[in-house]
Formats: structure tokens, sequence, C-alpha cells
């Protein structure tokens, strides 16, 4: 199983780095983790072939993690792209990106291929097929920012894959530091934490008492990257591994 960084900046747009977007591949399949601004470009730079993505998964409808959907859709079609695309959202969003690709006249019936949308069951495995598991968990990131009454139209998730009896845990973006607790009873083989939410002393807090062994920091502001990039090279607790993501990083797991 292998975990390739495609985008790990934050929201603001960045030089150095593209925006959200992880693949995990495993069996055969690939898996693309949100699709930030200019993943296609992303995943060129990556030397990713975008025919060979199965699935893509939306964990909330921010542009950092959905304005490149079309465009990545658009270069499915003319490389002509004919199996299958699977995609995942959170629940009662599926219209919404229906509505988005119908904006950019990606007509479901204009496209060669056919696209089905499942939406996650909250708090509870959703199954993907005989070796990939995946339990998403609302996190507070959007409620934080919107009145209560539309939470159940909007809302952001953390995620808990299990593929070839690994897990793997990915934060997406998060309201804060308590919605890290969501994790708890969670043993993962890898971490995948966002850091433009957290404060360093709350990642190193729950690092001390979470038990992970490997977390891989993304999400990374331009300019905090220098303080965390300090942060990493003087984290020192006895057999945890702590990295910073970067563009392109790839690893098997």
């Amino acid at each position: 199983m292998k975990i390739k960084f495609i985008g790990t900046s934050s929201g603001k747009t960045s030089l150095r780095r593209f925006h959200s977007s992880i693949l995990i591949s495993s069996s055969g399949k690939n898996i693309l983790i949100d699709a930030g601004d200019s993943v296609a470009r992303a995943l060129l730079n990556c030397s990713v072939n975008i025919l060979s993505i199965d699935s893509i998964f939306i964990t909330h409808l921010h542009s950092d993690h959905i304005a490149g959907l079309p465009s990545l859709i658009t270069q499915m079609k003319l490389s002509g792209r004919e199996e299958e695309l699977r995609i995942f959202t959170v629940p009662n969003s599926t219209n919404h990106i229906k509505n988005i690709l119908n904006t950019c006249y990606l007509f479901e019936e204009g496209l060669n291929f056919s696209i089905i949308y499942s939406e996650f069951k909250l708090s509870d495995w959703n199954h993907l097929n005989d070796e990939i598991e995946f339990y998403p968990i609302q996190n507070s990131h959007i409620s934080n920012k919107l009145n209560v009454s539309y939470d159940q139209q909007f809302i952001s998730v953390s995620l808990v894959f299990s593929v070839e009896t690994k897990v793997i845990l990915y934060s997406s973006d998060i309201g804060g530091k308590n919605d890290l607790n969501l994790f708890t009873g969670f043993n993962s083989d890898i971490m995948i934490l966002e850091c433009t939410h957290v404060t360093t002393d709350e990642i190193s807090s729950y690092i001390k008492l979470s038990g992970c062994k490997n977390i891989i920091l993304t999400h990374i502001p331009d300019e905090t990257e220098e303080k965390l990039e300090k942060f990493v090279n003087k984290f020192d607790v006895k057999d945890v591994k702590l990295s910073l993501a970067k563009d392109g990083l790839s690893l098997n797991i």
C-alpha cells in the first residue's frame, strides 16, 4: 500500500505547494482524497496517470478541497476515460457537487464514463472493497464557521482508513484541538494531521497522549512553514516519528 501526497498547502494559494490532495494506492485501486485547486496539474507533477484514479473522496466543500474537481473531470474526459468513477462525499452534498459540475458544462450525459456518487455513513465503517474500509467522523471545522441551521447541510469529516490490515488516520481540516479526540480508540500505523487549525503546542500534547508512532503534518501555510520545520526538527519523543509533508512525498506502508 502506498500513500502519495499530491498537494500539501493550506487554504491560501502557494507557489511552493498545491492545494490539499492525497492518493492512496492499494490492490490495484487508486483513491484520491480531496481535489483542491489545480489538482489535475498537481497529479501530472507527481507523474500520476489521472485515468488510473478509481475513486475520489471529498471531505468537505471548501474550495481548497474541491475546486479542482471540475478540471480533473474535464481532463479525464479529454483523455478518453471510459471506466466508471466513484465519488464519495459527505451526507447531503451530492446535489451540490452535481451542480458544480453542471455549471462547468460537465453534464453526465456528455461524459464517456459514469460517475457514481456515494454519501458517507457517518461514525460507521463503510465498505469500499474486500481490503479497504473507511470510517468518516464529523468534525467541527464547518460548524465553527456557519450558523447551527446549516450543520446538517454543510459538514466536514475526518477519515479513518483500514487498508490491507493497516490503519491510516486523516484529520483533513478540523475545527481545533478538541477534534483530535475524535480519533480516540483507533490504533493507527500512520496519522496525517493538518497543521493550520491547531498549534504546535497542541500537536505536541496530542502526540504524547495519543500513542501514534508515525505522524505526518500537512495543510501547511507558507507563513508558518519555517516554524513548523523547526518544530519537527526539535521534536524528540522516544519511538515517535514526526515529519513534514511535501508535494510528491511517497510512502510505502
